[in-house]
């Protein structure tokens, strides 16, 4: 029996958040809306990674965010 265990579960980060907020309130400049997308963009990826994870054979823990 394989074993996977997530420790700490993935959550959008609260400065994700508020750039989503500010992105559907106003204008954001060039600037700043590069940098949104930067952000939403690993958010994705991080997801993505963890779909790819949870496929893998093998016993393991997951801990999300450590940085």
């Amino acid at each position: 029996m394989l074993f996977l265990k997530v420790l700490k579960p993935r959550y959008v980060s609260k400065k994700l958040m508020l750039w989503r907020a500010l992105n559907a309130r106003m204008a954001l400049t060039d600037e700043e809306q590069k940098y949104y997308f930067h952000l939403e963009k690993g958010f994705v990826g991080e997801c993505m990674f963890d779909d790819i994870i949870e496929n893998l054979n093998g016993d393991r823990l997951i801990v999300n965010d450590l940085l």
